[in-house]
C-alpha cells in the first residue's frame, strides 16, 4: 500500500469505524514521517515535504525537548466541545483555528530558511491560541509547568495532542536546557529522548500465508 492508503485506511478505522470525534493529522503525519505540511480540504488531503537544510533539522532536533507531563488524559471530551464548537460555528474558536493556520504556514517559513527562534515563538502563539478552543485543553498545572519552562529559558512550547496532559514539547537553546530540565522534573514532569523520524510506515514484515510463518520464541523476546 501507499503511504496515502495506510493514512486513509487508518482515518477509516478511527473516524467512521470507531466514530472518535478527530481529524486525519496524527495518521498523515505516522504514515509519512518527516516534517510536512498537510492541506486538508474535502477533495481530500496534500502532502509537502517541507524543504529543510540538514543543519536546520539537526540544530532544531538538538533544541526540542520532550517532557512527559505524568498523567494520560481522556481527549475526546475535549476534541467533542471543539467539534460542536466548529458545527455551531462558535466565533471565537473559528477565529482560533484561522489564526492557528496562519501561524502554521508562517512556521513553514521559519524552518524552510533556518528561522528557528522565530519558529520558537511563533510555536508559543499558537499554544495561546489552542488554549481558547476547548475548555480543560490547559490546566493550571499545565500553564505552571510551560512558565516554569520559559522564566528558565525555553522560547516555546505547547502540549501535544488534544491537549489536557500527555506530552509537553518545548524548544530551547543548548546551554538553557539543563535548568529547564531539572526544574520541570522538580514538578515531576519526565524528559522522554527522541530523534525525528523520516520513514514513516514501513513494512517489516511481508507474507500472505501467515500459516507458514515460524518464529522462535526465545529469540524473538530475548
Amino acid at each position: 500500500m501507499t503511504k496515502y492508503q495506510i493514512a486513509e485506511i487508518a482515518s477509516f478505522i478511527e473516524i467512521d469505524k470507531m466514530k472518535l470525534p478527530i481529524g486525519k493529522q496524527d495518521q498523515y503525519a505516522a504514515a509519512f514521517g518527516g516534517l510536512n505540511k498537510f492541506t486538508f480540504t474535502d477533495k481530500g488531503v496534500t502532502v509537502e515535504s517541507l524543504k529543510i537544510d540538514p543543519d536546520v533539522m539537526n540544530t532544531l532536533e538538538k533544541r526540542l525537548m520532550l517532557f512527559f507531563m505524568g498523567n494520560s488524559r481522556e481527549s475526546s471530551s475535549i476534541l467533542k466541545h471543539q467539534q460542536k464548537s466548529i458545527q455551531n460555528h462558535d466565533s471565537k474558536t473559528i477565529h482560533a483555528l484561522n489564526n492557528i493556520k496562519a501561524i502554521a504556514e508562517n512556521m513553514q517559513c521559519c524552518l524552510e530558511h533556518g528561522n528557528l527562534d522565530e519558529f520558537a515563538l511563533l510555536m508559543h502563539h499558537s499554544w495561546q491560541e489552542k488554549r481558547c478552543l476547548a475548555p480543560g485543553l490547559s490546566t493550571p498545572f499545565i500553564d505552571k509547568c510551560y512558565n516554569l519552562a520559559l522564566h528558565n529559558g525555553a522560547l516555546g512550547g505547547k502540549i501535544n495532542g488534544a491537549g489536557g496532559g500527555g506530552f509537553l514539547m518545548l524548544y530551547s537553546h543548548e546551554e538553557a536546557q539543563n535548568d529547564i530540565t531539572h526544574n520541570l522534573e522538580e514538578y515531576g514532569l519526565k524528559r522522554m529522548n527522541f530523534r525525528f523520524d523520516n520513514q514513516g510506515a514501513t513494512v517489516l514484515l511481508n507474507v500472505t500465508n501467515f500459516n507458514n510463518l515460524k518464529i522462535d520464541t526465545y529469540s524473538a523476546t530475548s
